[in-house]
């Protein structure tokens, strides 16, 4: 039996929205791009018909790693004044940001600036695609993004160099490295933190 009909919008962000889900699948809305992507624990059945998700302009096969449908396999969002590139990549259902994490960027921006410190420093490990990162640099945080996976470290520097006007220069440091043995070198130099951010992936 299906469920009834869920749609979600984040509230701050009408640019998104998640439309249904089930089958194994989720229906989301970026922009005025949709998009089906690979969700395992959508057990359930869709609410929506059939026709509403054959609506979608890519759909990412996750054995495959091919896209169907449209060519456009990247675009650019933006939420809060801050750009950002999202993209199918071939074999994984992410796309470069997760929706659900708007409230906390959004209580990230209001600590930073709450703080005395005129230029407090951050550290966001495992920092993925950077936009926590772009967040706590406009915020006038000193930041130190750090992550050991290379695609995902130019795809930061991407997303940086979408925000010059909006950042100061220098206000983000890139750092290709195992977020544990950066932190245990941070602590034999004796280097402290105002901000630290955790997201480790779940294996």
């Amino acid at each position: 039996m299906a469920l009834p009909s869920l749609k979600l919008l984040t509230p701050d962000w009408p640019d998104y929205e998640l439309l249904d889900t089930g089958n194994g699948l989720k229906l989301e809305r970026f922009a005025s791009k949709i998009i089906v992507r690979d969700e395992p624990k959508a057990w359930w059945k869709p609410s929506l018909t059939e026709n509403a998700w054959s609506a979608a302009c890519n759909k990412l096969d996750p054995k495959t790693g091919v896209t169907i449908g449209s060519t456009e396999h990247s675009w650019i969002m933006s939420l809060h004044g801050l750009k950002f590139r999202l993209r199918l990549t071939p074999g994984s259902r992410h796309v470069g940001a997760f929706p659900e994490m708007v409230p906390q960027w959004e209580w990230l921006q209001s600590h930073l600036k709450s703080l005395p410190q005129t230029k407090p420093k951050m550290l966001n490990l495992f920092g993925y695609t950077g936009i926590a990162s772009l967040f706590g640099a406009a915020s006038g945080a000193e930041v130190t993004h750090v992550d050991a996976s290379r695609p995902s470290l130019d795809w930061t520097r991407e997303n940086t160099e979408l925000n010059t006007a909006a950042l100061s220069e220098g206000s983000v440091r890139w750092m290709l490295d195992d977020a544990l043995d950066f932190v245990k070198r941070e602590i034999r130099r004796e280097r402290q933190y105002d901000v630290i951010i955790l997201d480790p992936p779940s294996y």
